[in-house]
């Protein structure tokens, strides 16, 4: 529980770095970052639901729930960011137009990791032989988060098209080259 203290927050400080280093955009590693404390809350619901204590199995588990949660959320945020970058954005509806389809294009791969997690895991929480004494509480963290994170399969594109509308809204206009007057968008 010790090593687990350390090492835990240097493994989501080096998670925020390197999706910075991928991202470029603070605000995109808070919105993953949302995911995950969705998720991991998810994790201490299950918990809670199964009567389990925090132990060294249980903490096993939410790093593996971390791991898938922040995943989804990179899958489903890269493909956004590679679309605006294709297609900038000229007004509002647009914005939202990309955004739905984008989230439209990466539901089923997301989806995917989070169903086949839950339905892979089910089955060690659920059976009470042997050795369930220290698999069960690394599933349940697992399958509660990812059940819960579902939610955010919806709300990562929705904050995201949220944030780019304000952007678009906000970012300066363009003059006109001929008469110096401020376009509008």
């Amino acid at each position: 529980m010790a090593r687990l203290s350390l090492l835990m927050p240097l493994v989501l400080l080096s998670m925020v770095f390197s999706l910075y280093f991928n991202f470029g955009k603070w605000w995109l590693v808070f919105l993953v970052f949302i995911d995950i404390v969705v998720s991991v809350s998810g994790g201490f619901i299950g918990l809670y639901f199964f009567g389990a204590n925090l132990s060294v199995a249980v903490w096993v588990g939410f790093i593996a729930l971390i791991g898938v949660s922040d995943d989804d959320s990179v899958v489903m945020l890269t493909y956004l960011e590679d679309l605006f970058r294709e297609k900038p954005p000229q007004s509002v509806d647009d914005v939202r137009n990309l955004v739905v389809e984008a989230g439209l294009k990466r539901i089923r791969p997301c989806l995917m990791t989070s169903v086949t997690t839950i339905l892979g895991l089910a089955p060690i929480f659920l059976h009470p032989g042997r050795g369930s004494g220290v698999m069960q509480p690394m599933a349940i963290p697992s399958v509660g988060g990812m059940s819960v994170a579902l939610i955010t399969l919806f709300v990562i594109p929705c904050l995201y098209c949220l944030i780019k509308e304000w952007q678009h809204r906000w970012q300066p206009r363009s003059a006109s080259p001929t008469t110096g007057r401020d376009l509008p968008n």
